[in-house]
């Protein structure tokens, strides 16, 4: 989760968290609950599309079992 503090592109993301096509799948299930956030008013979801930790989910207990979930 770590990754997406600072803000990152998705693809980007994905890549550097692990191997990219285990990863992506965790990383929109955490989009669609919230843990991660994206600006969709910017445009369509895309590989730069900017990610960063959701406002409500900032250090909650939801990401500390998606971060260890992604980790494997």
């Amino acid at each position: 989760m770590s990754v997406f503090a600072d803000g990152t592109g998705l693809l980007a993301g994905a890549r550097e968290a692990g191997d990219q096509i285990a990863v992506l799948p965790v990383l929109y299930h955490l989009l669609w609950h919230g843990i991660l956030a994206t600006d969709l008013q910017a445009g369509l979801l895309s590989a730069s599309s900017a990610v960063e930790l959701g406002a409500s989910q900032e250090g909650g207990k939801d990401a500390d079992a998606a971060s260890a979930l992604a980790s494997g």
